[in-house]
């Protein structure tokens, strides 16, 4: 009786390591099953609503009673996506671009929930109390420079031609990776052009824009093509070219045609080519397909091109350069009828 006992426990144990053994292999293969079915590009599949966007643009709409800053930061005030001047009985338009998760903001350290993409701020006022209070400035009269602009809300407390100062996107550098083929997929890796970008916006006491300098890191191009890289902006201001002046692209090759104040010539839109063949900025390491792409091959130091635009007088605001809708595109191996833009 014993002896059939211990069998029947022998069997059992035995079952059940069958059992955990087959359940760990059913588990593997389903995990790699599950790996070979996403490694192939035809087999993702994305819902229709899907936009691809991380980022959202907000239109704040204000008008006020008197003149004053406007400062809008995260709610954590680490951020700062808009710092400006309103005027008495202005209607103001202010353009930010914040992330999807984003669902609150701070207007003058008050709180403001995100309904939608577009918010109306009727009669806004400034809280001197409470900015005071927050920052602990003690002397709110204080204007060393006598640019109408108090020193505590003055980012150039020291210099009557500057006020403020607004970056592109808020936070940081943006990425931007391109692929060459499209509208072919090709290898559909997006790294034929890889590139950083920061605006940076100084505007005045008067809320005209002093300059704006575009910041580039050029780090990588894992292609065969001599590619360029320029963008244009959105405005509808008929004009603008006549106002600006822009310095400091790479321009090296015969095929872009410039104006006299830096702008591309004879485009809808103002046109600022950064560079025309990336090969100039990151060279070819000797080996493998392109720059800073492949391990085996050596890495190439990034470089960076800082773009400078320039108003030529007191016209230009902040809205005319639309910047946060700004397209960019690539220039497809030095052909100027081919370009790749971003999604719509």
């Amino acid at each position: 009786m014993r002896s059939k006992t211990r069998l029947l426990i022998a069997i059992s144990a035995l079952v059940l390591i069958l059992i955990a053994i087959a359940c760990q292999k059913l588990e593997q293969n389903e995990i790699e099953d599950s790996e070979n079915e996403t490694t192939e590009l035809k087999n993702l599949q994305f819902s229709k609503e899907f936009d691809w966007q991380s980022t959202r643009i907000i239109s704040l709409n204000f008008t006020s009673q008197s003149k004053q800053v406007i400062e809008v930061t995260s709610t954590d005030r680490t951020i700062n996506y808009h710092k400006g001047i309103i005027n008495a009985s202005e209607n103001k338009l202010i353009k930010i671009s914040v992330p999807n998760s984003i669902k609150t903001l701070l207007i003058n350290n008050e709180e403001y929930i995100l309904s939608s993409d577009r918010i109306t701020i009727n009669n806004f006022s400034f809280n001197t109390a409470q900015h005071s209070k927050l920052n602990k400035v003690q002397n709110l009269t204080s204007d060393s420079d006598g640019d109408g602009i108090i020193d505590s809300q003055d980012d150039f407390p020291n210099d009557p031609d500057k006020a403020f100062l607004n970056y592109f996107p808020a936070a940081g550098y943006g990425s931007l990776a391109f692929e060459d083929l499209w509208p072919a997929k090709g290898d559909y890796d997006f790294n034929d052009l890889v590139v950083d970008y920061r605006f940076t916006t100084i505007t005045n006491a008067q809320d005209y824009v002093v300059d704006i300098k575009a910041s580039f890191v050029v780090k990588a191009s894992g292609a065969f093509y001599a590619n360029g890289f320029g963008f244009n902006l959105p405005t509808s201001k008929s004009g603008i070219e006549a106002d600006l002046s822009i310095s400091g692209y790479s321009i090296l090759e015969s095929y872009i045609n410039l104006s006299g104040n830096g702008l591309e010539q004879s485009q809808s839109h103002p046109t600022v080519i950064v560079f025309d063949n990336i090969f100039n900025l990151l060279p070819h390491p000797g080996i493998g397909t392109g720059v800073n792409t492949e391990t085996t091959a050596p890495f190439i130091p990034f470089e960076t091109v800082d773009i400078t635009l320039t108003p030529t007088q007191n016209t230009l605001i902040a809205n005319d350069f639309n910047l946060v809708e700004w397209n960019p595109f690539i220039i497809v191996n030095m052909n100027r009828g081919v370009e790749v833009h971003l999604k719509d």
